[in-house]
């Protein structure tokens, strides 16, 4: 998934899903979660499906829409809109952790 190619690439680092489920379903805000799991930078975002023309959901699309926060000041600094096939979602998934990368390297220069 997005954590394992973060992993790969380099620029970010990837909580572990144990360690971010902690706060699921929580109102704290982002600054103190971040802080909490020392993840300045960090990558939200949100999965919209659209039903395709037949009834099986591998038919469908995918709107992924993501984010990078500089969580330390609550501000985004990278905003992406990633769309495709339910089945291109391992691809969707490599091109939005190479993007967060990028964005990430970019703005450490």
């Amino acid at each position: 998934g997005i954590r394992s190619e973060l992993a790969r690439l380099g620029p970010l680092g990837a909580v572990s899903h144990t360690s971010a489920q902690q706060f699921a379903g929580g109102r704290q805000p982002l600054r103190e979660i971040a802080q909490a799991l020392e993840a300045p930078p960090t990558l939200e975002g949100n999965v919209r499906e659209e039903a395709g023309p037949s009834t099986t959901l591998w038919a469908g699309r995918v709107i992924i829409q993501v984010r990078l926060v500089d969580a330390a000041i609550d501000r985004k600094f990278w905003v992406q809109d990633f769309d495709g096939s339910v089945a291109e979602i391992p691809e969707l998934q490599r091109r939005i952790a190479k993007g967060a990368s990028d964005a990430a390297m970019q703005r450490q220069k």
